[in-house]
């Protein structure tokens, strides 16, 4: 981001209007992949290290109900695969599992319930919050994440092609 501040010599007109203006540079990094949490898979991996590749990162996940009834290990899977690559990588809890579909973007009490799980684990602006999900849930795990500690870094992993369209890349 840069800023030009103007220093005024002698006193400013009463309606004077001075124009600033700023850019932030943002940039990200799309993967694309199988099997994302398979043990012998280290895209999870480069994802969270791309930036600091020497530093353990700390990240918590949550994952679409709909998602985790139809792939029942997923929970186990992730677990696996961040122990499998420990050096670079720690798993805050359990992941959980919440509930998908349009609906959640409309219940507060819900978005409240993932502030607190958040920090109760301790996550701060230097840990990730990993959402795997349709479009819908990533699009909430997205608001509590930036909601939290005025936004903690976030990583979308999107189950559906509205999710990777919409969601995920959009």
């Amino acid at each position: 981001m840069s800023i030009e501040l103007v220093k005024v010599e002698g006193n400013a007109e009463p309606n004077a209007v001075y124009q600033q203006e700023f850019s932030v540079r943002y940039d990200y990094a799309v993967y694309f992949t199988e099997h994302l949490f398979a043990r012998d898979n280290p895209v999870f991996s480069q994802a969270l290290t791309r930036r600091e590749p020497n530093k353990r990162h700390r990240f918590v996940v949550f994952v679409d109900a709909n998602v985790a009834a139809s792939w029942p290990a997923l929970v186990h899977d992730i677990a696996g695969h961040a122990e499998a690559y420990g050096d670079s990588m720690q798993l805050l809890g359990r992941p959980e599992v919440v509930p998908g579909g349009e609906q959640v973007k409309n219940d507060p009490a819900l978005v409240e319930r993932l502030h607190r799980h958040l920090l109760g684990l301790g996550i701060d602006r230097h840990a990730f919050v990993v959402g795997v999900g349709g479009g819908a849930f990533l699009d909430l795990i997205g608001f509590v994440a930036s909601t939290t500690h005025r936004g903690v870094r976030h990583i979308r992993v999107p189950t559906t092609v509205l999710g990777q369209n919409d969601s995920g890349v959009g």
